[in-house]
């Protein structure tokens, strides 16, 4: 890899390798080399994440150092793209139905009668799926080292921190006072008539004259 910018790169433009460019926003924002080049599509044949070494030198990349110190120098974009990554990752914990996309259903006999029950979850669709984020911690068995129970975020709490990112929140009825709770007083205000028909010598007088008067005095 050379260390050079090819002749006419522009770091405004987006980068040629949609995996360059989805890698570079995700690292301006702070996300983990590791963990952005997974996102970014950066993995193995065998669908495996690219090995650390190999991360660390894409991010070296000349063209990536370029593009994330110009999207770095644009705050709007920054925070749209710090924005955009929190709604999905809150998007994911609140749309997580484990039942209805990775229950793994079975018969077992319950008083002599088969009957349907969960008999596991499918792991190898849950870690392929958006939804992975959504798990926060494991459990595991002390003498066989076996997993027994995992935890997920709080999807209401999600839902909350999405109501509350995009104002959906019901609106509350303030008072607003004047001091020692006394009304507020009304600021003197003049109204002006706006039409496209040209205004007469005197409709100018009657509407401006009396207001450039007080402003003199």
């Amino acid at each position: 890899m050379t260390n050079e910018l090819p002749q006419g790169f522009d770091p405004a433009e987006p980068l040629r390798d949609a995996r360059y460019e989805r890698f570079a926003h995700l690292r301006v924002i702070g996300v983990p080399a590791q963990q952005a080049g997974r996102e970014a599509g950066f993995v193995t044949k065998k669908g495996r994440p690219w090995l650390a070494g190999n991360i660390a030198r894409l991010d070296r990349h000349p063209e990536v150092v370029a593009r994330k110190a110009f999207l770095a120098g644009h705050e709007t974009a920054v925070v749209r793209e710090t924005r955009g990554f929190v709604r999905n990752r809150l998007m994911s914990v609140a749309s997580l139905d484990i039942l209805r996309d990775y229950a793994v259903l079975g018969e077992i006999e319950v008083n002599g009668k088969k009957v349907v029950r969960i008999v596991g979850i499918d792991w190898n669709a849950f870690k392929a799926s958006e939804h992975s984020v959504a798990v926060s911690g494991f459990k595991f068995d002390r003498e066989t080292g076996m997993m027994v129970e995992f935890e997920t975020n709080d999807a209401m709490n999600a839902v909350a921190q999405l109501r509350d990112m995009y104002g959906l929140r019901a609106a509350r009825r303030t008072e607003l006072t004047g001091k020692d709770g006394a009304a507020i007083d009304a600021a003197l205000t003049v109204r002006y008539d706006i039409s496209d028909k040209p205004l007469s010598p005197d409709e100018w007088a009657s509407q401006y004259a009396g207001a450039a008067e007080g402003a003199q005095a």
